[in-house]
This record gives C-alpha cells, sequence and structure tokens, in this order.
C-alpha cells in the first residue's frame, strides 16, 4: 500500500506566503486609496461640485442600503430572531442613530450583540 507524504505545516507551505502577500497588498492598497481620496476631499471639499457630488453618493449608498435590505427580507423568515423581533430590532438602531444620533459603532455593537445572543440562546 503506497504511504500519502506527509502533509507540511501550513505557515510553512510557499502558497501560504503567497496568500500572506497577496492580502497584505490588497489591504495596502485599500488603505493608500483611502488615504488618497481624504487627502483629495481635504483640497477639494470647498468646491460646490465636489459637495454636490458627494451628497448625490450619500443618496445612492443609502439606496443601495435599502436594496440589499428588501433582498434580504425573504431570508428573515428563517432567521431564528424572526420578523417581529428582527422588526424590534431594526425600529431601535433606525431611533437610536437617526433621533438620539448615538455613534453608529456603538448601536452596531451593542445592538447587534444582544441580537446575536438571542439568536444563540434560541438555537436548538
Amino acid at each position: 500500500m503506497a504511504q500519502r507524504p506527509a502533509a507540511r505545516a501550513s505557515h510553512d507551505a510557499p502558497e501560504s506566503r503567497l496568500d500572506s502577500a497577496f492580502w497584505l497588498v490588497l489591504v495596502l492598497a485599500a488603505v493608500c486609496l483611502v488615504l488618497v481620496l481624504a487627502a483629495a476631499y481635504a483640497e477639494f471639499s470647498r468646491l460646490e461640485v465636489v459637495s454636490g457630488a458627494l451628497r448625490g453618493m450619500g443618496a445612492v449608498a443609502a439606496g443601495l442600503v435599502i436594496s440589499t435590505a428588501i433582498k434580504l427580507m425573504g431570508t428573515l423568515r428563517s432567521s431564528r430572531l424572526g420578523v417581529p423581533l428582527a422588526g424590534v430590532f431594526a425600529a431601535l438602531t433606525f431611533v437610536a442613530i437617526a433621533w438620539l444620533r448615538w455613534p453608529l459603532v456603538g448601536v452596531i455593537v451593542g445592538l447587534g450583540s444582544l441580537a446575536i445572543a438571542i439568536a444563540w440562546a434560541r438555537s436548538p
């Protein structure tokens, strides 16, 4: 019976190093792009054309978020939270961010953690 060659440790594999290098380049490229865009915004933010374009991009981003939410509503029926509780979390998130002006990260971490804990507790 032929023996299989011993598996090499994943950190020794050349593919692993290539994967790490790929992700490093990918992340560094994104960081550099954001820094260049931030510098360009700092330079040209006083122009009315730039501020108008950014307002338009904000509207586009809001539309994309809403369309994604609508697409995901079909999977909500099979969620462990269920439609009513998910609606409560959505309303709480909207109230906290839009009306109370709480920081987005804090609201997402707080309510998201609570929703995950409830879903985990409801798991079979």
